[in-house]
């Protein structure tokens, strides 16, 4: 019976480990076509799409950073996209982490109805709020403005850094938090002396979560910002793919290099921080 048992046992270990190599093959797959074809000429991917590049062509990806997208340079796009990004991490990590503490700290009337409320915001689509929140900053004179992109990411990306914090928070060791004020602190020392430092896991989980979120985004981007030379990396890619840069030689190879541009620096985050996303987000599963 056992040696029946076992044998099963290793026949659903190998049935998993099949199923999840043909989905590593179907997920890393196409990454890695686009990465080796932005090293391939124009004609190389006319005569053989999926053959590796012979020669390699180096100079694709210097190409499309310098290639003006409505007459401004791609890179300017990008760095446009950090600027109003990493504004946004910060100010998601500092009020997630706060809210977070204090829901899983404090008990106060509503506080079970303001989470409830932070998980129905979750799985609401952008497109569903895209006219009042246009509506809004139009209002408030911030269309055409970094600031205004800055606000509406920092705004949808706080319900889940405020769910993910007071998972975290409240499994949080209470005896290291009693002992830092049995010594004299107040809560708020306590949070930033005590608190803060064992949880930098966690805020760069929500860190690199909300990047990420900022960085894939299209339709607020394209929807608040006219003016090129303010335009983030997605409708930059957009236009780009449309051919928007005036220039006749822009081709396949091309294209494949500013998708492999796009993607190089939150494919790199994700890769260094991966073990924790997954433990943030296990966390919060279970708890």
């Amino acid at each position: 019976m056992s040696k029946g048992m076992s044998l099963q046992q290793r026949a659903t270990r190998l049935t998993l480990i099949g199923a999840l190599t043909i989905w590593a093959i179907i997920s890393v797959g196409p990454i890695f076509w686009v990465y080796y074809s932005s090293f391939k000429s124009n004609s190389q991917i006319v005569a053989n799409v999926w053959a590796l590049p012979h020669p390699w062509v180096w100079t694709n990806w210097i190409t499309v950073l310098t290639s003006a997208v409505n007459s401004v340079p791609f890179l300017t796009n990008i760095l446009n996209t950090l600027i109003i990004g990493i504004p946004a991490v910060t100010v998601v990590i500092l009020v997630g982490s706060l809210a977070g503490f204090a829901l899983a700290r404090f008990r106060f009337g509503g506080a079970q109805a303001f989470q409830l409320f932070l998980l129905v915001l979750l799985p609401v689509p952008q497109f569903a709020v895209m006219v009042p929140v246009w509506s809004y900053m139009h209002t408030l004179g911030l269309t055409n403005s970094r600031v205004g992109l800055f606000l509406v990411y920092a705004a949808f990306n706080l319900a889940l850094a405020i769910t993910l914090m007071r998972g975290f928070f409240s499994n949080f060791p209470s005896d290291i938090l009693e002992a830092a004020l049995l010594d004299g602190c107040t809560e708020w020392y306590a949070f930033w002396r005590v608190v803060v430092p064992l949880s930098v896991g966690p805020m760069i989980t929500v860190g690199i979560l909300t990047f990420g979120s900022v960085w894939n985004e299209f339709l607020f981007a394209v929807s608040l910002i006219q003016d090129p030379s303010k335009m983030t990396v997605q409708p930059a890619l957009a236009a780009l793919s449309a051919g928007a840069t005036g220039q006749l030689t822009f081709g396949w190879a091309q294209q494949f290099s500013a998708l492999a541009i796009t993607t190089v620096i939150p494919l790199i985050l994700f890769l260094l921080f991966q073990n924790r996303i997954f433990r943030a987000v296990t966390l919060q599963v279970q708890e």
